[in-house]
């Protein structure tokens, strides 16, 4: 069992690695995320406000299901068009209380990887109000500087298998 834990909110939270192939889809998934890639590069964004690499990616919406919330979401953050969508596995986070975010104290967020089509020029984030940094990173350096753990280097892992998508 892969987990890696972190501060999120000022709570505590646990992520359990579930891989594609062992998730049921019986629990609902809240967010999905992707490692956006060209070559052996993979896309981070970063939020102007706090600073934080992310991934993009985000929640899912009413009536989405979570690929098409990953190509709504990969392009209103990093203006990013995506082919080859494929599902790594799925993240069971545990949160030491209610997230103030979720209303929830256990979610579930899909990961994938995809090929990056086409990028263009950055915009503002239509919910979010801001335009995020976009920048493309070593797959190889991308747990560290995320500061990932376990999961971190089982998504590169998993990433690698599917590079040539």
């Amino acid at each position: 069992m892969i987990q890696d834990t972190w501060v999120d909110h000022g709570l505590q939270a646990t992520a359990t690695w579930i891989p594609a192939e062992e998730y049921d889809g019986e629990e609902p998934l809240v967010q999905a995320y992707a490692l956006c890639v060209v070559g052996d590069l993979v896309c981070v964004i970063r939020s102007p406000y706090t600073g934080t690499k992310l991934l993009p990616g985000g929640t899912i919406e009413e009536g989405e299901d979570p690929v098409e919330t990953l190509h709504r979401e990969v392009y209103e953050e990093a203006n990013l068009e995506l082919s080859a969508v494929e599902l790594l596995g799925v993240q069971r986070v545990e949160y030491s209380d209610t997230h103030p975010d979720y209303g929830e104290d256990v979610i579930y967020q899909a990961r994938y990887v995809a090929q990056v089509d086409r990028a263009d020029f950055l915009t503002e984030d239509p919910s979010e109000g801001f335009v995020f940094e976009r920048s493309f990173v070593s797959l190889d350096d991308f747990p560290e500087l995320m500061g990932w753990g376990d999961i971190g280097q089982e998504l590169v892992r998993l990433a690698k298998q599917h590079k040539d998508l």
